[in-house]
This record gives structure tokens, sequence and C-alpha cells, in this order.
């Protein structure tokens, strides 16, 4: 298990996943899809688009969410590992105990969403933004971030560990 980051005198909490009760099913957009207790493997869904769909207890593994649009999405105790979410969108979401590691992010962008108890671990994340986001409890670890866009993003309680950030 990975080691625990702690801000501001409070230990970052990790996803809530029960790996051996995972489900292995098909990711699908579609509007006001649920996925719950579920696990992705070798996926793509690139470029589709959905609005109001619920993650909660998923992992991700090696999936493509290339050039993917998420609206209004609450995401609770995933992992992302090892997959493609260059040009992901995420916009008015809910993010709460997430990890993403090993991700390639390059053009990433999430905008007016809550980000709460999230690790950015060892991932690319060039040309990403986050614009006007609450964040609280973020942890970027090793991560490589050029052109990193925060506008009006209060990144309070947030720690940026090791990155590389030239100009």
């Amino acid at each position: 298990m990975a080691s625990q980051h702690k801000i501001q005198y409070r230990t970052l909490l990790r996803p809530r996943l029960e790996t051996e009760l995972l489900q292995k099913q098909n990711f699908v957009f579609a509007e006001e899809q649920e996925f719950e207790s579920s696990v992705f493997v070798d996926q793509a869904s690139v470029g589709q688009s959905a609005g109001d769909m619920k993650l909660q207890e998923c992992w991700f593994k090696n999936c493509s969410l290339s050039g993917a649009s998420l609206l209004n999405t609450k995401v609770v105790d995933v992992t992302f590992e090892n997959c493609d979410l260059s040009n992901l969108k995420l916009q008015k979401c809910y993010l709460e105990r997430v990890e993403f590691i090993k991700c390639r992010m390059t053009g990433f962008k999430t905008v007016e969403s809550t980000i709460r108890d999230v690790l950015f671990k060892d991932c690319q994340l060039k040309l990403s933004q986050f614009r006007v986001n609450k964040f609280k409890y973020i942890v970027f670890d090793h991560c490589i971030i050029t052109e990193g866009d925060f506008y009006g993003s209060d990144l309070s309680g947030s720690i940026f560990s090791i990155m590389i950030c030239p100009k």
C-alpha cells in the first residue's frame, strides 16, 4: 500500500475499494448511468459525452477516456490506474476519494468542480486545466505539470510534491 500523505494535520482519505468484490463490466457512457463496485480493464470510451453519471467504488485499469466529456458526474471511491485521460473534460463534477496513478492526462480539464481527497501520483498533466474548482485535501505526487492552469481555483489544502514544472 502506498504511503499516506499528510495534509494540514489530516491524512488524505484513500478510495474505499474492496477489490475482491468488484464486478468486471463494460463501461458505457449514457445519461444518468450508474456504476457501483465495478472494475473496468483495457476498455476505451474515446470522445464520448454524458451527464449526471455516478461512479462509486470503481477501478479503471489500462482504460482510455481520451477526449471524453462528463457533466454533473459524481465520482467517489474510484481509482484510475495506467489510464489515458488526455483531453478528458469534467465540468461541474464532484470527485471524492479518487486516485489517479500513472495516468496520461495531457490536456485534462476540470471546470467548476469540487475535488476532495484526491491523489495524482506519477501522472503526466501537461497543458492540464483546473479552472474555478474547489480543492480540499489534494496531493500531486511526482507529477509532470507543464503549462498547467489553476485559474480561479482555491489551492489551499493542496500539496505539490516533487513536481516537474519547466517553463
